[in-house]
């Protein structure tokens, strides 16, 4: 093998590589994009659900504070992404529904305003 054989077949692999590196961030590209779009998509999806679903119906009607209607109710207990079904997960990423962890109170708030975040209402467990 010659010194021009050796200089071709580097040349060869360092274009390869630099080919397979541009495809690769092509698709990591790709996929961030597709992956944004998707959750504006479920956002707008849920958003157009809560402005079509009339203010009695919704979870806590409008906020004292802003009169928004973009408001979200608080749900107690143990809660994990990996568990919970699709459409729960979708609320929750859209704010329809807010964890509020696992310790109960009488004071733990019921409501909170998505715009403003002001949270109003008492959770009172049932027994």
């Amino acid at each position: 093998m010659t010194k021009e054989d050796i200089k071709k077949s580097v040349l060869i692999g360092v274009v390869g590589g630099l080919t397979a590196a541009v495809s690769l961030l092509a698709l990591v590209w790709a996929y961030i994009e597709i992956t944004d779009w998707y959750k504006e998509y479920q956002r707008k999806e849920a958003i157009e659900r809560i402005e079509s679903t009339p203010p009695d119906r919704r979870s806590g009607s409008n906020c004292p504070e802003c009169k928004s209607a973009d408001v979200g109710r608080y749900f107690y207990g143990l809660w994990s992404p990996a568990v919970a079904d699709s459409a729960t997960i979708m609320a929750v990423n859209c704010g329809l529904l807010i964890p509020g962890g696992c310790v109960f109170s009488k004071t733990n708030p019921k409501y909170k305003c998505n715009r403003c975040d002001y949270k109003w209402g008492n959770f009172v467990s049932r027994k």
